[in-house]
């Protein structure tokens, strides 16, 4: 049921933005460095026979530079905090994600961009797994200015390559392990100096 309530929230707010702008470019600039900035925060309860809390803080940042056709290039970093708490114990962890991003905005305020993740970690109280993968992120953009402000749906697909213990044991990773899917509607931050 939350799910589709953030999806239903995430497509308001998208066409919802879209209706009350005629171009969304109108006052921008149309071209120069770009930040994009995509903060999002969770916090849910599982409840079972033992109650379990997971909370999530993550901050998707890209980069780079906006050029006049609209298509845009830069480098993409991610950090997520976690911590889950069941039956009294917490387990955290803390994953990075970098690599390079390629981008369109659309003068009418809908992007795409695309970034090759080179390395991804997870890092846990006892483990470390490493790998890398990719990510599409599909928005939309109201321009104030050079500020920007709208809503965006990602998928990512990152695979598991290894794994290294507390004793800093490494292990390989059958190659099919797979992370992938889509994340949660987001709000996005985006300025063009």
């Amino acid at each position: 049921m939350t799910t589709i309530r953030n999806f239903t929230l995430f497509f308001v707010t998208l066409f919802g933005l879209g209706f009350l702008a005629t171009n969304a470019n109108a006052a921008g600039k149309d071209s120069g460095f770009l930040i994009h900035l995509v903060p999002q925060y969770s916090n849910y309860t599982i409840q079972t026979t033992s109650d379990s809390t997971q909370t999530s803080l993550a901050a998707e940042t890209t980069l780079g530079y906006l050029f006049d056709m609209g298509f845009a290039l830069g480098i993409r970093y991610d950090l997520t905090n976690s911590s889950s708490t069941s039956a009294g114990t917490t387990t955290k962890s803390d994953t990075t994600m970098y690599g390079p991003a390629v981008g369109y905005f659309h003068e009418s305020g809908f992007f795409g961009i695309f970034s090759y993740l080179l390395a991804y970690t997870i890092k846990t109280d006892t483990t470390e797994t490493n790998g890398d993968g990719m990510q599409l992120d599909l928005g939309w953009l109201h321009r104030f200015g050079s500020f920007g402000l709208g809503a965006q749906l990602s998928y990512n697909s990152l695979v598991q390559k290894k794994s290294k213990n507390a004793a800093g044991v490494e292990t390989d990773i059958d190659p099919n392990t797979k992370i992938s899917g889509f994340g949660l509607p987001s709000v996005v931050f985006n300025w063009v100096f």
